[in-house]
């Protein structure tokens, strides 16, 4: 259902989209549907994007519950793992639009499906000095009231636990 709304969202209001990219459940979906050039979700080092000033990410790649014992071996958080699955690919990914050259200077319009998502790459790209990143919601979008599950947490270990398994 959320994927239906996302995508007929963005055809009917973006239809000037640089290129996007998701899950491969989003972009066989989406494929022919959605306005804009699919890529696949790992672009890092491409330079096909360089002129886009928008684009959209419908992608997940959180921690699972395979990875509890991993977590566990090596003291990882699913926040942890998050910022390295899925935060990094998403960086990645706006990081080949317009905004890659120094000499940008105009608005750079990012689509993504999840607050987590939007404050983790505002937080990024302030950190990387840019001075200005504005979140804007879109109720309209009809999927601000869907309650998203995920995998299990792992809670931390004590730092006694963690001590242990050094």
């Amino acid at each position: 259902r959320c994927l239906v709304q996302v995508q007929n969202w963005m055809s009917a209001h973006v239809p000037s989209l640089g290129f996007w990219s998701g899950n491969e459940v989003v972009r066989q979906s989406f494929e022919h549907r959605m306005p804009g050039t699919m890529a696949l979700p790992k672009v890092a080092g491409l330079n096909l994007y360089r002129e886009a000033v928008s684009c959209a990410f419908i992608y997940s790649s959180k921690a699972l519950p395979e990875d509890q014992t991993l977590q566990q071996i090596f003291d990882l958080s699913a926040d942890e793992i998050y910022a390295a699955r899925e935060g990094e690919d998403l960086i990645q990914f706006v990081m080949r639009g317009a905004i890659r050259n120094a000499d940008f200077a105009g608005e750079y319009n990012i689509y993504v499906y999840s607050l987590d998502q939007a404050e983790h790459l505002r937080a990024a790209l302030l950190h990387s000095g840019f001075t200005t990143v504005d979140l804007v919601a879109v109720p309209d979008a009809g999927i601000m009231d869907v309650t998203r599950s995920g995998a299990p947490r792992v809670a931390s270990p004590t730092p006694s636990e963690a001590a242990a398994r050094r």
